[in-house]
């Protein structure tokens, strides 16, 4: 009989974060007979421990820890397939928290350090090719429930909408400065800054965060939905484009990735 493919997921959430693509692996994989351990963020001191305990005959890593196991490889600590899925753009969006030098620096050994990257992003597909990577452009998608989920019911002649954490970092200040004085209404679902909230026009509604469950409830009822940062990935853009809503963006690989390069 043969031993079962053993495959360890290394990724960066917090417990009770919201559920990612990487989390619907391992019963799909289970399907299959193999074997998965998950480490997620609380549980990374048990990274090299179960190097040893488990033998994984292949590493899947996400998110900016990706580097630890890239970094293993060059210095013959592992010696397995290694895939690195590149979800995000690590330097512009944490930068600010730890410096955009060194999270540059872990992108890129992140990616190169890998045997196969895969990225929702067709921007960083096609970076990762251009550094000599095999990569696979997977996108991402929406909930099961999604469809089911009726929209609310949000007051406004003309809502706007936008998903995700509200802050400087993520301009999200230069979207709500922009609706001061128009005729429409703001709505914001997710964690955001007190700064933020206290110099806020009367027409921008901070609803702070809501179940995952009710959010295609919001972005149903949006007439107009935001993206302030310059990412062709983000899960909020497929439930945009899920609730056939008017997507404001950047000029740039949002807007080339919903134009088709046009």
């Amino acid at each position: 009989m043969s031993l079962p493919f053993k495959v360890l997921i290394l990724d960066h959430m917090r417990p009770g974060g919201s559920c990612r693509r990487w989390h619907r692996l391992p019963p799909l994989l289970a399907a299959r007979g193999w074997e998965v351990l998950h480490l997620s963020k609380a549980r990374w001191r048990e990274f090299f421990p179960a190097l040893k305990r488990f033998h994984p005959r292949a590493v899947v890593s996400a998110g900016p820890i990706g580097f630890l196991p890239a970094v293993c490889r060059r210095l013959g600590i592992l010696r397995v397939f290694l895939v690195h899925d590149w979800l995000d753009d690590y330097a512009e969006n944490m930068g600010h928290l730890y410096g955009y030098p060194v999270m540059s620096r872990l992108e890129k050994l992140a990616v190169t350090g890998a045997d196969l990257v895969t990225s929702p992003s067709q921007f960083r597909t096609e970076k990762a090719r251009r550094w000599g990577k095999k990569a696979c452009f997977i996108p991402h998608g929406v909930e099961e429930h999604f469809e089911r989920v009726p929209p609310k019911n949000l007051p406004g002649a003309v809502r706007v909408g936008y998903v995700g954490i509200a802050n400087r970092a993520k301009r999200v200040d230069r979207l709500v400065e922009a609706a001061r004085g128009l005729a429409c209404d703001l709505y914001l679902i997710g964690p955001a800054e007190t700064e933020l909230i206290r110099n806020a026009p009367a027409n921008a509604h901070f609803l702070g965060e809501v179940p995952p469950g009710e959010v295609p409830g919001y972005v149903k009822a949006f007439d107009i939905a935001a993206l302030t940062m310059d990412n062709d990935s983000c899960v909020k853009m497929s439930e945009y484009i899920r609730a056939r809503c008017p997507i404001v963006a950047l000029s740039g690989r949002v807007a080339r990735s919903l134009s088709a390069g046009e």
